[in-house]
């Protein structure tokens, strides 16, 4: 079992590597993406947390992905003149993560204070779980903490490797993620809703698969409807799929997976294209499968007013252009008169409903995409394994 922040009886004076995902946009104009603030409030009740026990705090994090080179626009400057305002106080930042050149700045950090690193994506040590980093870096304070829960699947230095150096310990909204998502797979739901959209059928496929068994029907729509509609001999003409998995979806296919009878194609991916409403078995080669359909989406909306829980991952329809989020947004109205229990996640799916005013939708939404769907689907994230081992007090 993990250690939780909580248990730890005195933070006062404490170094606290603190981990978290701090991966923000910005808009042209240098400004927070508006739409794009959710993991960092989910990360303020730890940061406070530290703050308040008069912690010395260092925040490793990222935004973008540089690949272990430096990439100027990657900086962490703007991230931290965003977290000195919600918090109300100066993040002093540091243009390196490298330990010999941070030492001597945290050595000189008083009570209360909060440092954030550069990028540590910048560094390769980072992407290959580097032990040499990990054991330098860990040297400079007392214990880490991970409240990271989004950044758990991937094993990374700050969030693997780091742990096996130091006291280790798991942070607030972590520890909220985990317990949120177990009783989605620990419990029994009647008349309950999985709703799968979006990219990334790979990582999709698995969760169905392990989670069928628990809902009553498993509504489609994105590149994980387009897998199921070909598996089954469907004509999705141009339409994005994974052929790779076609395999995989037709041994677990089921009456349970509903998939789109009528769809919004167009000839082309953008804006101005033409587009029109068409029967599943009406489809040129030519077309190519933009969003759901109504006949679909009343069928999906009668499912969603009798189900006591839903849980919903991704847009129906390739949501980056306007006119083909309609479906998504008409379902998340359905999904917010609903009386069920709902859950929702990932990045797509959190930025859509930041950008619709729509977040209070749901019971609980996680900050994570990858990480929550590999959880679900059973695998062991490698964030939590490390935190798991670690025994050094």
């Amino acid at each position: 079992m993990y250690k939780k922040l909580e248990s730890i009886v005195n933070l006062k004076s404490k170094k606290v590597l603190l981990k978290l995902d701090l991966n923000l946009s910005f808009l042209k104009n240098g400004q927070v993406d508006p739409e794009n603030t959710f993991r960092i409030e989910s990360s303020l009740k730890t940061i406070k947390y530290l703050i308040s026990k008069k912690s010395k705090t260092v925040i490793i994090s990222y935004i973008g992905r540089p690949d272990g080179k430096y990439d100027a626009k990657y900086k962490m400057d703007k991230v931290a003149n965003v977290l000195s305002k919600y918090l109300n106080k100066k993040v002093k930042k540091l243009d390196s993560a490298m330990p010999k050149d941070i030492s001597k700045d945290i050595e000189k950090m008083k009570e209360g204070e909060v440092i954030l690193l550069e990028n540590i994506r910048f560094y390769k040590e980072e992407m290959t779980n580097d032990n040499k980093m990990a054991s330098d870096l860990a040297k400079l304070f007392d214990l880490y903490v991970n409240d990271a829960f989004s950044n758990a699947h991937r094993e990374h230095m700050s969030a693997c490797a780091i742990t096996k150096y130091l006291p280790s310990y798991m942070g607030f909204r972590f520890d909220y993620e985990i317990k949120e998502l177990n009783k989605v797979l620990n419990s029994k739901f009647k008349n309950a809703i999985l709703i799968m959209g979006g990219a990334k059928a790979d990582t999709k496929l698995p969760v169905i698969s392990k989670l069928i068994n628990k809902f009553d029907r498993v509504l489609l729509g994105g590149v994980i409807a387009n897998n199921f509609l070909y598996s089954r001999g469907v004509n999705i003409g141009k339409s994005i799929f994974e052929v790779k998995l076609i395999d995989a979806t037709r041994k677990m296919d089921s009456k349970k997976i509903i998939a789109p009878i009528d769809v919004v194609v167009s000839k082309n991916i953008n804006e101005k294209s033409r587009s029109e409403i068409k029967d599943m078995q009406k489809l040129q080669n030519d077309d190519i499968i933009l969003d759901i359909g109504p006949k679909t989406m009343k069928i999906y909306s009668d499912y969603i007013k009798r189900a006591k829980f839903i849980l919903w991952n991704g847009p129906m329809g390739y949501f980056e252009i306007k006119k083909y989020r309609h479906a998504t947004e008409t379902m998340i109205k359905e999904i917010k008169k609903s009386k069920s229990l709902r859950y929702s996640g990932g990045g797509e799916t959190v930025g859509l409903l930041n950008e619709l005013k729509m977040k209070n939708t749901f019971d609980f939404i996680s900050t994570g995409g990858g990480a929550m769907l590999e959880f679900l689907s059973g695998k062991k994230l490698p964030a939590i394994t490390y935190l798991e081992k670690n025994k050094l007090k």
